[in-house]
């Protein structure tokens, strides 16, 4: 009887924690369709606000530069990274043990 107490108590907390979590991205999205100007009542279904976002110049170009910048950036990192493997993976034995430590090390510290 415990036990059942215990698992029912823990997915009720993980529930919350989701629903804290995701609950106003979903209100957010929900409304983001709104085709009234308050957002304490519901207007209607439309799409007009995404047809402003998208005709607004500024936005786009902030959109365009976000997207170039999270591009060069995955790809810098992604080469970094395959020949930092690749380069610990060609070490000797003794080296490669002192390598794999220090990079743990920022796992082992809490912050």
């Amino acid at each position: 009887m415990v036990e059942k107490l215990k698992g029912f108590l823990s997915r009720f907390y993980i529930g919350l924690i989701i629903l804290f979590l995701y609950a106003p991205i979903l209100v957010l999205v929900m409304l983001s369709f709104n085709n009234s100007r308050s957002r304490v009542t519901w207007g209607g279904f439309t799409l007009q606000w995404y047809g402003k976002l998208f005709s607004n110049g500024q936005i786009m170009e902030a959109l365009v530069t976000t997207l170039v910048l999270a591009t060069a950036s995955a790809l810098i990192a992604t080469v970094i990274g395959v020949l930092g493997a690749l380069g610990i993976h060609a070490m000797r034995q003794k080296n490669y043990q002192i390598m794999m430590i220090c990079t743990n090390i920022p796992l082992l510290n809490a912050d």
